[in-house]
């Protein structure tokens, strides 16, 4: 179906509903400011006529009080009340029968009787009656308002009803200058009203078209996602609706919320079963994972996670739990920061945390990989994902090989050490191959102790970390052997930037670490070369490059050549023979310092070693 009118028609929606909605408020409008005006009328003119209802009949029980405590006896309809001197309205006296004795503008005889006139009859049954009616008489709207009069004796006529008219036209004035203020405040609000529902209908209406064609798209692209997974693809509109494009315009938007509501149905039903799907995948891993989101709140632990470091707590790690809550250390937090900050990855080659099985909670080694989670559409870190991979069981192997080795050398050193007593006994009474047998067993002690020292450092979990003056440091590492190698002419050239002045570490594997490269480099370079040590100031880091125009080391030997007892070539002299240690010992030294190891070398033309010191070593784990 071609969904161009259906999109040309949702875009007419908006109009069509502003036009609705802006004709409805103005009839609203029209009919309230009528029933305001109406309603305003008639508070405004009771209000009017029930004060002076109240004024005339104060005046009336006044002057009904003032007659009888006077007693005035005197035939009212002789006074002289009834001249226009003395009042405007008209005063009417009616006997109890009804019968007019007297009227001030009109002759009595001619006057029909009064008796069931309204003011007359409240008169008679509450002492004063008020009533408005029309006047016949003046034809005008007049205020009535009647009092009963008791005579004292023996005046012919002992009860009169003393009935007093006024013309209205004044309150009518009144009630029609106000009329006339509506009618003049109607035209404003007539011509602006219409303009400000207009301007809200269309504040309103505004932001529907941009919903309608939000929705449409969202519909579109539920719709195309579906259209690979399913065997018929999935309708936009119901046939009710889609036959013809001139249906009203609600359900016209009910179907679009209909068909995206089912799409998004569907496609939540598919994300289900592809996250049930990876969920089994990553449950089913031999490794630990677990994700945090940027606020280190714990996105996602998988089934070995929870069943490694959760087995015996009372809670597993959920959206509630932070990063630190399950790691007390600073150095797995410091490395999710990093990963997150810098958007790379971070690994930490070792770490000891805390397990729990069901008999305990225990000690496990684990190599760690953090990874930061990309938003590949909005180009942005969502979090990051660890990875645990436990590496107890190599550590163990690692430990008994350690054990073996330290054990084996105590073992052998031992005699090897009576032997060489002996041999300095002989050399007393000279034989031949003495001198021979005592250089081999200065290599095997040496070697024997190169192990136990890299044994040493190995098995060491806490170095010292002491401040070390860089000037003090290499002038301690470079004395002795330039003592030592003299012969070879070999110049050192030795700088230090002027910012640097300390280094923080262990002052005696610091020095370890000088000696044994400057010793291999002395060792492998030709005489009258130069070597270059130099530290460097970095903003991250301390850097020390030890470089020498020596014979290089092939490419196919570099990658192993931190290996134990792994030496590249020991046909060129007995002046390079060496125990094969040196730059294991100088690896795992480094290790513990936190630092980054780097060679560069081209076989022929030398080697440049640079080593990387953290400037805030003891903040996080080691780099790979």
């Amino acid at each position: 179906m071609n969904n161009k009118p259906l999109l040309q028609h949702l875009k007419a929606i908006p109009v069509n509903i502003f036009k609705k909605i802006t004709v409805a408020q103005l009839l609203i409008f029209i009919f309230v400011y009528i029933l305001l005006t109406t309603f305003t009328h008639y508070t405004l003119k009771k209000n009017i006529f029930n004060q002076a209802e109240k004024q005339l009949s104060e005046e009336l029980l006044l002057l009904s009080n003032l007659i009888e405590k006077n007693r005035l006896t005197t035939n009212l309809c002789q006074t002289g009340i009834f001249s226009p001197a003395y009042t405007t309205s008209r005063i009417t006296v009616i006997d109890i029968s009804g019968k007019v004795l007297c009227d001030s503008v009109k002759d009595a005889a001619l006057m029909e009787n009064h008796l069931h006139r309204p003011e007359v009859e409240r008169a008679l049954k509450q002492k004063v009656g008020i009533s408005i009616r029309y006047g016949q008489t003046l034809n005008l709207n007049m205020l009535y308002g009647a009092v009963v009069i008791h005579y004292p004796e023996p005046n012919p006529h002992p009860s009169i009803i003393l009935r007093i008219s006024t013309p209205l036209y004044d309150l009518d004035n009144v009630i029609k200058i106000f009329d006339h203020i509506f009618i003049l405040l109607a035209i404003p609000f007539l011509l602006l009203g219409p303009c400000v529902l207009i301007w809200n209908s269309y504040k309103l209406i505004r932001p529907v078209k941009a919903i309608l064609l939000k929705l449409f798209s969202i519909q579109e692209k539920t719709r195309q996602l579906l259209l690979p997974l399913e065997k018929s693809p999935p309708q936009i509109f119901t046939n009710s609706t889609s036959t013809s494009l001139k249906e009203t315009d609600l359900p016209l938007v009910e179907d679009l919320l209909c068909a995206t509501e089912n799409n998004l149905d569907k496609l939540k039903n598919l994300s289900q079963i592809e996250k049930n799907k990876l969920s089994i995948l990553l449950n089913c891993t031999p490794n630990s994972i677990v994700a945090i989101d940027n606020n280190f709140s714990i996105w996602f632990a998988n089934k070995k996670f929870c069943e490694t470091f959760f087995h015996n707590r009372k809670w597993l790690p959920s959206k509630e739990h932070k990063l630190f809550e399950l790691f007390r250390g600073p150095h797995l937090t410091a490395l999710f920061k990093e990963s997150i900050l810098q958007g790379k990855e971070q690994s930490l080659q070792e770490i000891q945390l805390a397990t729990t099985t069901k008999e305990a909670t225990e000690k496990s080694f684990f190599e760690v990989t953090i990874s930061p989670i990309f938003d590949i559409e909005k180009a942005t870190i969502l979090g990051a994902l660890a990875v645990f991979h436990d590496i107890s069981a190599r550590k163990k192997i690692e430990q008994v090989k350690l054990d073996f080795i330290s054990n084996f050398s105590h073992e052998v050193r031992t005699p090897l050490s009576s032997v060489s007593g002996y041999i300095q006994l002989l050399k007393e009474h000279p034989l031949p191959y003495l001198d021979k047998i005592e250089s081999n067993l200065k290599k095997m002690v040496r070697l024997f102790d190169n192990l136990l020292e890299l044994s040493s450092i190995e098995s060491k979990t806490q170095i010292a970390h002491e401040k070390l003056s860089l000037h003090a440091l290499t002038e301690e590492s470079t004395l002795s052997l330039q003592t030592i190698y003299k012969h070879k002419n070999i110049s050192l050239a030795i700088s230090i930037d002027p910012t640097l002045s300390e280094i923080e570490g262990d002052p005696l594997l610091l020095e370890q670490v000088i000696t044994n490269l400057l010793d291999n480099a002395y060792k492998f370079s030709p005489p009258h070369t130069t070597i270059t040590l130099a530290w460097k100031s970095e903003p991250r880091f301390i850097v020390l490059e030890i470089a020498d125009q020596g014979v290089g080391i092939p490419l196919h030997a570099q990658e192993r050549i931190f290996e134990r007892f792994f030496q590249v070539d020991s046909s060129h002299g007995k002046d390079r023979e060496g125990s094969g240690l040196g730059l294991a010992i100088v690896k795992h030294i480094l290790q513990k310092h936190h630092a980054i190891l780097k060679l560069h070398s081209l076989f022929g033309k030398g080697t440049k070693i640079t080593i990387y010191f953290n400037r805030e070593p003891k903040s996080l784990g080691p780099l790979s």
